[in-house]
């Protein structure tokens, strides 16, 4: 099938986009569009009554008409309203097996769930990262106004007898430069990650990923997620495995599924089963290959598919949801070292005192 597939189509452009819509407006817009289309109304009517309801965006609204005159998908558009390219794959995937409509819905509720599994990490990390910028706060304070005071009460001898007293000056007279090296070093080990790690396919990035302690797992989960959640789709079209590969190889919308799809491909015309190449691949979770396996028909297949891809998010943001937890500790444990070493800095005097 591979040789025989025609020119793949991108309909994306990776362009900056323009006419963004706020990420709480963007699940309204896909929803009322969907109940609009439900009831009968055209594109073109629907986004008459969209600037109704959402003035704000009516320039949005006229862009995307335009691009219709221009017999552009309405997938395009969705790219400069700042919706990622998974969800508009996602979109036009359901528009090309003709369940345009449920489509909408179902990426509806996907922002909608996302935003909240969002703000509900937000709002587990706000309160100690809240304290930790008031302690580096208070932290320059104390070595503004503190600690010229208390080195004034400190004799040469001291100092150089007591390694505490060392320690906390030093740690506070050079507090700006253990900072800004600490930043430095974290910017450079991030661009030097992500060099390194841009420069490979994208299968190859998830097989050295899926290898990190604290990320690994999460990656295993969002690549079986996403994976068996689109199969879920195309099986309750009624799409066979040859023409899902066929599909996501001809339309490659997002980079990830286009990779495998082309990894699956290869390895069929080899003669390698499905669950051999999921094995091999090593990015998935160790049931995804059997969940494959177990699905004699498609509709059936649809249907596990579906329930594993929502049992593979919950998972994802419990597992999230319980490594933060222990970040939480960390932070506070840092931030209580933060605390005690300016009480500590406050009562050197009392502490050397026997030196006066």
């Amino acid at each position: 099938m591979a040789t025989l597939m025609s020119k793949p189509i991108n309909i994306l452009k990776s362009s900056k986009a323009k006419y963004l819509i706020r990420p709480r407006d963007r699940a309204y817009f896909l929803l009322t569009l969907a109940d609009l289309a439900q009831q009968g109304f055209s594109m073109n009517q629907s986004l008459e009554f969209m600037e109704v309801l959402l003035p704000r965006y009516s320039a949005n609204f006229q862009f995307i008409r335009e691009q219709l005159l221009k017999g552009l998908p309405f997938e395009t558009s969705l790219k400069e309203m700042g919706y990622s390219s998974s969800l508009i794959a996602q979109i036009f995937f359901a528009e090309k097996q003709g369940r345009f409509v449920q489509g909408l819905y179902d990426a509806s509720r996907q922002i909608q769930q996302i935003q909240k599994d969002r703000e509900t990490i937000i709002k587990v990390l706000t309160y100690p990262l809240f304290l930790l910028v008031c302690i580096v706060v208070m932290l320059f304070g104390v070595r503004s106004f503190i600690l010229p005071q208390m080195l004034s009460f400190i004799s040469e001898v001291t100092y150089q007898e007591s390694l505490l007293v060392q320690i906390l000056v030093n740690f506070f007279r050079y507090l700006p430069q253990i900072l800004t090296g600490i930043g430095i070093l974290l910017i450079f080990s991030y661009c030097g990650i992500n060099y390194y790690l841009l420069r490979m396919p994208l299968l190859k990035r998830y097989q050295k990923c899926v290898k990190v302690p604290l990320f690994g797992r999460w990656l295993r989960y969002y690549g079986s997620y996403k994976l068996t959640y689109q199969f879920a789709f195309f099986f309750e079209a009624g799409f066979s495995m040859q023409q899902i590969i066929h599909f996501l190889r001809q339309y490659p919308l997002d980079a990830f599924l286009t990779e495998m799809a082309a990894h699956l491909a290869a390895g069929f015309e080899s003669g390698h089963h499905l669950e051999d190449q999921l094995k091999q691949v090593n990015i998935f979770t160790a049931e995804l290959p059997l969940v494959i396996r177990r699905g004699t028909m498609i509709s059936a297949l649809s249907h596990q598919c579906r329930i594993y891809s929502e049992r593979l998010y919950q998972e994802l943001i419990k597992d999230i949801r319980r490594k933060i937890s222990y970040i939480q500790p960390v932070l506070f444990s840092w931030i209580a070292l933060l605390i005690i070493s300016m009480y500590l800095l406050m009562m050197l005097p009392l502490l050397t005192m026997q030196t006066f």
